[in-house]
């Protein structure tokens, strides 16, 4: 899906990152795609967070829609399928879902209601499954966090 969030600065920042450095990913540009970047061995989701990287939401376990989570791993096409979020001080977390579900991952899918669409109005709710995640099974080992400039 095409956001309009300055995508292109994001996919520019989130490729100075060390684990794209080989493995550059590029726009995607069709609208209302499932994916918002992509390269030969990675489908990339991005979110970008209205939070920093501390906030009890990010600590908590950051939402991911059982919607999107199989339209990605339904799309890879045996590339890595991957869930980005950046956050407002410039910290970049990212999972590795293939790898997740590969490794058997307990997503612990659970119903949640939210907003329908969201950019769209704050009274449109709807129940939706969902997972969330915890910086713990983001990719790194040593460093979950990485920052970007």
């Amino acid at each position: 899906m095409m956001w309009s969030n300055d995508e292109l600065t994001v996919i520019n920042k989130i490729n100075q990152l060390p684990y794209f450095s080989n493995n550059q990913l590029y726009l995607e540009s069709k609208n209302y795609s499932s994916f918002d970047a992509q390269n030969d061995n990675i489908l990339c989701e991005i979110k970008k967070r209205n939070f920093e990287s501390y906030h009890k939401y990010a600590v908590e376990g950051l939402i991911l829609e059982r919607k999107k989570y199989e339209s990605l791993m339904n799309k890879s096409n045996g590339r890595q399928v991957l869930y980005v979020n950046l956050f407002t001080d410039d910290k970049v977390v990212i999972w590795n879902l293939t790898q997740l579900t590969n490794e058997g991952h307990d997503f612990s899918w659970f119903m949640k209601r939210m907003n329908k669409a969201t950019f769209r109005s704050v009274n449109n709710k709807t129940e939706k499954e969902v997972s969330l995640l915890k910086i713990e099974s983001s990719i790194d080992n040593n460093a979950k966090i990485w920052y970007i400039k």
